[in-house]
């Protein structure tokens, strides 16, 4: 009996064994097999990004002066910190870990016709490929060249934003609160001029903590969304007068910055849309050229920091009062 248990037991850790072993050479099988998924010569001189998923199609490109640019949206510039460094960074990373398979119905499967991408570099070499579902193993996802009959398996897990507006750069502007020196605000019945005393000290004043709310909001100022020049409610905001009101930034660099903000009137199943155009007074500086290519609209919190006129503005500035505790109603 102790001879069969004996048996046994070496026939399962033979069995053991023989599967680590196994699982170990094919292990070492894939780790062999590795290659990068995108050559570097293509990724490393890479001049156009085309994505496309769920009908969208976004193309990032770099345009003559060497920016990148989203093409679908007027050529305004591509968010690099948030969207195309990650993206290069992924596929950078990217490893072909061989053939996942050829077969037609598990193909299919694979969802390969959801998303796309097509890398195209200096001196006309490109890849395109198809990217499906993550695979069984968790690794990465399935993809598969243009043109093959097989899919890869690879550990590419970069996800494919191909909505043009995601990938546009947002801010318009951005500085230091502290660099603004002075702010003029022009409306509609009148106008008002605020400096600060001194470098890196608070305006002064009952408007004080307005103005400094006003300094934090338009030292980064950033869009929602850019339209075509003659959109309607673009061109509906200029045609409502009362709503304009412009605001220039004076920095302590000897720059100003110029906004102008507009907005359409708003119904109860169509809330306003707040636009602004901003200017510079270095007529080289990039944002000039921006107000030639799209209007640009604010989300509703941003605009709501903004006053509408000038005793919308004095209405801000006097203290809030709360309501002095009720008297305890004494027991009986």
């Amino acid at each position: 009996m102790r001879l069969r248990t004996l048996l046994i037991s070496t026939l399962g850790l033979g069995i053991i064994a023989l599967v680590a072993l196994n699982i170990k050479s094919q292990k070492e099988t894939i780790a062999s097999n590795k290659t990068a998924l995108i050559p570097n010569e293509i990724l490393n001189s890479a001049q156009r990004f085309i994505l496309k998923a769920q009908d969208k199609t976004a193309t990032i490109e770099k345009s003559a002066d060497g920016e990148w640019v989203v093409k679908e949206k007027f050529n305004l510039p591509a968010d690099l910190e948030s969207r195309l460094s990650p993206l290069v960074q992924s596929l950078q990373r990217a490893e072909n870990l061989g053939v996942l398979t050829a077969n037609p119905k598990r193909l299919e499967k694979l969802e390969l016709s959801n998303a796309s991408l097509t890398i195209e570099s200096q001196g006309g070499k490109s890849i395109s490929f198809n990217i499906g579902k993550e695979t069984d193993d968790g690794v990465g996802n399935a993809l598969q060249m243009v043109g093959d009959t097989f899919a890869l398996r690879t550990n590419f897990s970069g996800y494919i934003e191909a909505d043009p507006a995601a990938w546009v750069n947002t801010t318009l502007f951005s500085t230091k609160a502290e660099a603004i020196k002075a702010l003029t605000l022009k409306f509609k019945d009148g106008e008002e001029r605020f400096v600060r005393s001194e470098k890196d000290k608070v305006f002064t004043g009952k408007e004080a903590p307005l103005l400094e709310g006003l300094a934090k909001t338009l030292s980064v100022l950033r869009i929602s969304e850019a339209v075509e020049l003659n959109h309607p409610d673009a061109l509906a905001a200029q045609k409502n007068t009362d709503s304009h009101v412009e605001i220039k930034v004076e920095l302590y660099d000897g720059s100003t910055l110029t906004t102008r903000w507009a907005q359409t009137i708003g119904t109860e199943k169509s809330p306003a849309k707040v636009f602004v155009r901003v200017s510079h007074s270095d007529p080289a500086n990039r944002i000039n050229q921006l107000g030639t290519k799209a209007e640009f609209s604010c989300a509703p919190w941003l605009a709501e920091q903004i006053p509408t006129t000038l005793a919308d503005f004095n209405l801000r500035t006097l203290p809030t009062t709360t309501a002095a505790p009720a008297e305890p109603i004494p027991a009986k």
